[in-house]
């Protein structure tokens, strides 16, 4: 039988399902290639403002509306410890040309901004209002202006800059505050400098001397004296969280503000929290063969901070008196009083003090005059008895 018919038919149908499916990944293609050459214009971006398909004369004023929105809802913001600047953005300026002049159509374009000498010359004299005159000095201001400059390209709402990131690197050696421990032992003296002559603050951390000093052979005394040091040179800081023991009876080099007692044993430790991203550091060095200086380094306080006592208690000492007819004019250290009828023959074998408790408050002030006060932390100390031996001696006895 003859099939030449058929495979022809066959093939005729093959060969018209091949040229239709030509022609249509061609129209496919064509319809692609022509929308988006009519639709580039729906891809145009400035900064962060979607410009669409407007004409070019409509281009000016969409782009002048979205700057005017944006500008109205972004923070930038210039940090340093606690204190924020956040007029940043008006002191820079859109320009609207050289925006225009750049742009490709169909693509992303950066915003065009600018700031003038008087601008720069006026920022800087509100940031020198609102941060210390030290940091002022030593802050790299244009390139902070460089830094914005890119980030307003972008047209970003939020963008947070931190000072110490524009800062020479010696300022973190500035010297904040240094007090002398005295009345030590000069054993414990050398043996302190021996094994420790300085300690760091670490950025955003608590800060434990058990931990720091883990590694040490130093006696519970010896870390005592550290602590008691470091306590007093950190008060006027933003260190919070102070936890201590003390010594209720306090040790001959313990004072006010520098009283803390360490035991390794039963974990009695000093810890308190620096809650800023920066880095402190505390030198001790050897002042005399009794006493030691703690001294703290590190980036300036944005605020004035105090520390005073807003609440004191004192707790009056108690006199206690024995008998003692041991006593006569010829013991030594003995005190004579001779009354009507008797003589009284005294000793003070110790001496009393008053004991008291205290409440410590710091009070931080920023650059408006604008004051807060925070806890800081208690104090108390056992009063001292007063202890004398006393013979009364009737006349005629």
């Amino acid at each position: 039988m003859d099939n030449s018919g058929g495979f022809i038919k066959k093939y005729s149908l093959f060969i018209l399902a091949t040229i239709f499916f030509a022609l249509s990944v061609a129209f496919t293609l064509y319809s692609v290639f022509t929308y988006r050459i009519n639709s580039s214009n729906d891809y145009t971006i400035i900064g962060n403002i979607y410009i669409g398909d407007n004409s070019q004369t409509e281009l000016s004023n969409a782009i002048a509306f979205g700057v005017n929105e944006w500008e109205s809802n972004a923070v930038y913001t210039l940090t340093y410890q606690n204190q924020n600047y956040s007029n940043i953005i008006s002191w820079f300026d859109f320009n609207l040309n050289v925006t225009l002049d750049q742009m490709t159509l169909g693509s992303r374009n950066d915003a065009a901004f600018g700031i003038t000498q008087n601008s720069k010359d006026a920022m800087l004299s509100e940031l020198s209002e609102r941060f210390p005159e030290e940091v002022m000095d030593a802050f790299d201001y244009e390139d902070f202006f460089s830094d914005v400059i890119e980030d307003l390209k972008q047209m970003y709402y939020i963008k947070n800059y931190q000072l110490v990131d524009y800062l020479d690197l010696e300022v973190q050696t500035t010297i904040l505050e240094t007090i002398v421990v005295e009345n030590i032992n000069p054993t414990d003296v050398t043996s302190i400098l021996d094994q420790i002559t300085s300690i760091t603050i670490s950025e955003s951390s608590r800060f434990s001397l058990l931990d720091e000093l883990t590694s040490t052979t130093l006696s519970n005394e010896q870390l005592s004296i550290i602590a008691s040091g470091i306590e007093k040179v950190i008060l006027n800081t933003y260190f919070t969280g102070i936890t201590k023991s003390q010594y209720t009876v306090a040790p001959s080099w313990a004072t006010e503000t520098a009283n803390v007692r360490i035991l390794r044993v039963n974990q009695l430790d000093f810890q308190f929290f620096n809650d800023l991203p920066l880095e402190y550091l505390i030198s001790i060095e050897e002042v005399s063969s009794s006493s030691i200086s703690f001294t703290l380094s590190g980036f300036p306080n944005a605020e004035e901070i105090s520390v005073t006592k807003s609440e004191e208690t004192i707790l009056p000492f108690e006199t206690i008196l024995i008998e003692d007819d041991t006593l006569t004019d010829t013991s030594v250290g003995v005190t004579v009083e001779e009354t009507v009828d008797s003589w009284i023959y005294t000793i003070v074998d110790q001496v009393g003090s008053d004991g008291y408790i205290k409440i410590y408050t710091r009070s931080i002030t920023d650059a408006l005059g604008e004051t807060r006060s925070q806890f800081l932390m208690n104090e108390y100390l056992s009063p001292t008895s007063e202890i004398i031996r006393q013979n009364i001696v009737l006349k005629g006895d």
